[in-house]
């Protein structure tokens, strides 16, 4: 899936223990990055325009032009083209093992103390705050499942019939051995 926080700059940046002072880095060196390229663009143009205008095919028009393709490409590269890896989430007896990329968390059935379903409008104004959750989610839900253990939160981002799917697996005392459940279809 298509995020832009796991681009190079985004990937850089979030190796900062804070995820929420990762991110803020990361948009704003990306709107750092965008306007310094439109405004390095607006003064080279305004030192080249007339030999761009007097000869359009000549050597000063194709390296203002290659020079602007050369600079969006780089800002694309490495500040906007990233792809979240799809989780996975694996409920087995008594543990739930999330997993996305190289992320992961086991967290024990027994620990839960609250399992809620957020309004994927108040998961970002509230519930991203708190320094001990843990977000596995790809794709904008318009609901979460939030599980709240003594230490920490977990927020999975399933689809509707997967979120009903683990709930009633969750609810039930005994567990199948092992049940996967992917947040995307293949």
């Amino acid at each position: 899936m298509f995020d832009p926080t796991r681009s190079v700059l985004g990937r850089w940046l979030s190796k900062d223990s804070d995820r929420l002072r990762g991110e803020a880095r990361f948009y704003l060196f990306a709107v750092t990055g965008s306007v310094l390229l439109i405004l390095t663009s607006l003064i080279i143009w305004a030192i080249v325009r007339d030999r761009v205008i007097a000869e359009p095919q000549g050597t000063a028009a194709l390296v203002f032009y290659g020079g602007q393709l050369l600079a969006a490409g780089t800002f694309v590269l490495t500040c906007v083209l990233g792809f979240r890896p799809r989780t996975v989430v694996t409920l087995s007896r008594g543990m739930i093992d999330v997993r996305q990329g190289r992320r992961s968390m086991i967290l024990r059935t027994r620990d839960i103390k609250n399992v809620e379903i957020v309004p994927g409008s108040t998961l970002p104004r509230h519930y991203r705050r708190f320094a001990n959750l843990a977000e596995f989610s790809g794709r904008s839900q318009h609901n979460y499942l939030l599980l709240k253990a003594a230490d920490r939160a977990l927020v999975l981002g399933l689809t509707g019939p997967q979120q009903d799917e683990f709930l009633s697996l969750l609810r039930q005392e005994e567990l199948p051995d092992t049940i996967r459940l992917l947040r995307e279809a293949q």
